[in-house]
């Protein structure tokens, strides 16, 4: 698979509807391409403090590639 390939299949949607956002990215250039391990830990922490403290809104994720897992998966929901 080429390297546009990888990039264009790596985020899944796995749902998406008035309540929530959920995805799953299977591909990270920062960690997988560039070795870049310090740039990949950033921006995942970069995630969590963007959009941990959104009014109305709790992000989770179980997940990231730079941690470990197969995946970096989010979910976006709306707190009513």
């Amino acid at each position: 698979m080429s390297r546009k390939q990888q990039i264009e299949n790596a985020y899944k949607l796995a749902g998406d509807n008035a309540s929530f956002y959920d995805g799953m990215m299977t591909y990270c250039t920062y960690f997988t391409e560039l070795g870049a391990f310090e740039l990949a830990e950033i921006f995942c922490d970069n995630d969590d403090w963007t959009y941990g403290d959104l009014p109305g809104i709790e992000f989770s994720r179980t997940g990231t590639m730079r941690k470990g897992a197969k995946c970096c998966d989010f979910c976006l929901g709306r707190i009513r």
